[in-house]
């Protein structure tokens, strides 16, 4: 890719030596060249204001985000291991943060996703067309639907669902798999949908868990986990947590501490949806029904570098540092911290659990300290949790197949 000094000299090159051209471009690798327009100006950046002029992207990817790593797989790590391991997540969110901010950085330069960007490259887009539609295929399957509907299942009967329920089970995650479908569908604009429900769910989730850690656990517990984050390179014994260290749940935590996958630069997607720089000159994708008439290109445009054009820049990247990392950072701490503490709670040391025995253990644990109301606020917890994790695999992996086959392909 053109660095920025090497598109400014281009840009001055076309300037001058086109005379009747009426369009100003910049090359644009393996695909068309960009059209050059002056960058839109941002609202004035202020820190209280930036949660009503710009929140909007980190939302919807924390609410994507917070299910695998953060409910799921970070029990099952603190089951075993207590809060050692919890380091782990620190560097993976970091590592994250940084993907996500420097794919926005192209996104507000372009107006096009991240995979756009990835289709320019060489050998071409083609090639990377077929790459990335074989890596991102597993994201099609419903799981979470699934996993959140041993939560509603449970609450249904009353008890955690054995082999004998599975058909409840199933007729609740195809009803959770439909509900989701339906918001995307009958959403408008489906960012405004995503990001409206996924506030909701995520402040759900978070205060929810706050308020049960804050009063049920103990400040030993606290002290415990926060240890844990900044515990940089400790490892259990080899003898612990049954037999050996399981370097295959360590493996997963570490991928999916944060988000995970190509999960990553599809916030880059919601940037363009919410206008942010460029992307309020290419357009948003409206719902299939009642979605409003938006013309939406595949191709980006990109603006002059002029010191006007490099400030309202900096502008942009103070909102979009402000949602990586006093929204979806900070958000993500809180989401693997919480659970967390819960585990190492009310789950007994060293317990091996998969998928939904944490949230089981956790809720039998909070109903014997505080009563039976808190078996189904936790289940309800994490039934929220999953569906919003739910909620984005439906809205985010039809996203990168679009832009992978319209920009691939076309």
């Amino acid at each position: 890719m053109p660095t920025l000094r090497e598109i400014g000299e281009d840009m001055h090159e076309n300037q001058n030596n086109t005379e009747s051209s009426t369009a100003e471009t910049v090359p644009g690798g393996c695909l068309p060249d960009w059209e050059v327009q002056d960058l839109p100006s941002p609202p004035p950046y202020r820190f209280g204001g930036a949660f009503r002029n710009i929140l909007g992207p980190g939302i919807i990817m924390l609410g994507g985000s917070i299910g695998s790593g953060e409910w799921l797989l970070g029990p099952a790590i603190t089951a075993q291991y207590g809060g050692r391991l919890l380091w782990i997540a620190t560097v993976a969110i970091f590592l994250q943060a940084f993907l996500n901010t420097e794919s926005i950085r192209y996104t507000l330069y372009t107006g096009e996703p991240m995979l756009s960007g990835y289709m320019r490259c060489r050998p071409g887009s083609r090639f990377w067309a077929f790459f990335y539609s074989i890596i991102d295929f597993f994201g099609i399957w419903p799981g979470w639907a699934m996993a959140a509907s041993t939560a509603v299942a449970a609450a249904w009967l009353g008890y955690m669902p054995a082999d004998a329920d599975q058909g409840t089970v199933r007729t609740f995650a195809y009803l959770i798999f439909f509900v989701c479908l339906f918001i995307v569908l009958f959403g408008g604009k489906i960012y405004n949908a995503l990001e409206r429900v996924q506030l909701v769910m995520v402040v759900w989730i978070i205060g929810y868990l706050l308020i049960i850690d804050i009063f049920m656990v103990s400040p030993k517990v606290w002290w415990t986990v926060i240890k844990g984050f900044f515990s940089f390179g400790a490892l259990p014994p080899p003898d612990e947590g049954g037999g050996g260290i399981d370097w295959l749940l360590l493996g997963a935590f570490a991928a999916y501490a944060g988000s995970g996958g190509l999960g990553n630069i599809t916030i880059t997607n919601y940037v363009r949806d919410k206008g942010w720089g460029m992307s309020s000159l290419v357009g948003a994708i409206p719902s299939i029904i009642g979605g409003q008439k938006v013309t939406l290109s595949h191709l980006g445009k990109v603006f002059r570098i002029t010191p006007e054009n490099v400030s309202k820049f900096r502008e942009w990247w103070k909102y979009n540092r402000f949602e990586q990392y006093y929204i979806w950072v900070v958000g993500c701490f809180f989401g693997m911290a919480l659970p967390a503490m819960l585990t190492i709670s009310f789950v007994p040391a060293g317990q091996a659990i998969d998928e939904w025995s944490a949230a089981a253990f956790q809720a039998e644990g909070l109903a014997a300290k505080g009563g039976q109301i808190f078996w189904y606020l936790t289940l309800l917890c994490g039934f929220w949790v999953l569906f919003s994790t739910q909620l984005g695999s439906v809205d985010s992996v039809p996203r990168r197949y679009t832009d992978i086959i319209w920009t691939g392909f076309s």
